[in-house]
């Protein structure tokens, strides 16, 4: 059972920083 919880960690990050990633694209691109 720890290789699922491990999958979801690695889940929630990948989420996380994509959200970032996305989030500083939309901040540079309304910085028009």
């Amino acid at each position: 059972s720890d290789g699922s919880e491990v999958r979801f960690i690695m889940v929630l990050t990948i989420v996380l920083i994509f959200s970032v990633v996305l989030e500083k694209g939309n901040a540079n691109k309304t910085t028009d």
